[in-house]
């Protein structure tokens, strides 16, 4: 068994210990947890993602349509984060994006370049002028889509292509911490230390919703325990899910010029969070966001690739 095969099972057998691992921190430090991996683990994975995004063209096909869906997306958070952060424009983004993603993986789309982008733009203001009360739990839920759903389903994907016991433990395991931290909530009180006590809004829109879970005859605390149990279990290994994956996705195979322009970047942004959590939050929030809409196309395939007899890529 050559070298490479060898680390590659004990990354995918690491799997399970990871989740238990992302599991116990968040029944230890279920509200501060979630700010440390926000802001020490956070701007890693966007920037490494975005870089390996990058180099494997979006996991769009036809280079007009990439440069399409990039360019509407960039141009459409440009304009959110100038505009005051408003919420409906980036839910306008979000919705644009995903838009785009779906006409452009069909992948017959070359007579109509022009057409598209109008499309979707017409589609998605006729869907916020009509449903306007989709806006809100849109944003709620968009960031529980992508750390927590796709991160199980990237799991799945890996059940059903080597069928191995390490991937189908990983699935439970993943499934057991979640339905653990739903009926067995940590038993803490939302306090705050001085630095975190006034960013705490960050969360509680998605935190509100997923409080929900516990029924009606939960106390306030434990469902509000059992929220950000659940947000710092799935922003946790959603990280230390990407970063144990070398064998399998090769992301840290980073341009020299680049790793240098990440690195830099990278600590410019934990210093930020340092100096002051409110200001690196809203400087990093477009990236964060651009990396989510640019994962569309990928998640697509991960979607469609559950039902379908070819491989797609594992994350």
């Amino acid at each position: 068994m050559s070298h490479t095969s060898v680390l590659l099972k004990r990354q995918e057998w690491a799997q399970p210990f990871l989740i238990l691992l992302s599991a116990t921190l968040a029944y230890f430090l279920p509200y501060a947890g979630l700010f440390l991996v926000f802001a020490i683990l956070g701007p890693a994975h966007y920037l490494t993602q975005m870089n390996w995004m990058h180099d494997r063209d979006y996991f769009i096909r036809d280079q007009k349509a990439k440069f399409i869906y990039m360019g509407l997306t960039v141009a459409g958070l440009s304009l959110y984060l100038f505009m005051g952060f408003m919420p409906f424009i980036y839910a306008l983004c979000a919705f644009t994006g995903l838009l785009m993603a779906a006409f452009f993986l069909s992948h017959r789309i070359q007579q109509r370049y022009v057409i598209l982008p109008v499309l979707s733009l017409a589609t998605t203001y006729l869907f916020f002028a009509k449903l306007p009360a989709l806006v809100l739990p849109a944003l709620i839920l968009l960031p529980i889509v992508h750390v927590g759903i796709f991160t199980l389903i990237f799991l799945m994907q890996g059940v059903r292509k080597n069928r191995g016991p390490a991937a189908k433990t990983a699935v439970m395991t993943w499934l057991f911490c979640f339905f653990l931290l739903v009926f067995f909530p940590p038993v803490s009180h939302m306090t705050w230390s001085t630095g975190l006590a006034t960013n705490h809004h960050f969360f509680d829109g998605t935190a509100r919703f997923l409080s929900t879970l516990g029924g009606s005859r939960m106390s306030h605390d434990r469902a509000w325990s059992l929220a950000y149990g659940l947000l710092t279990f799935f922003y946790t290994y959603h990280y230390l899910n990407w970063f144990s994956k070398t064998e399998l996705l090769q992301w840290n195979r980073i341009k020299r010029r680049r790793l240098y322009l990440i690195i830099a970047i990278y600590f410019t942004a934990v210093g930020i969070y340092a100096y002051n959590y409110k200001i690196g939050y809203e400087i990093l929030f477009m990236l964060s966001v651009l990396h989510i809409i640019a994962e569309f196309p990928l998640d697509f395939i991960a979607i469609l690739g559950l039902f379908s007899r070819r491989d797609a890529v594992a994350a």
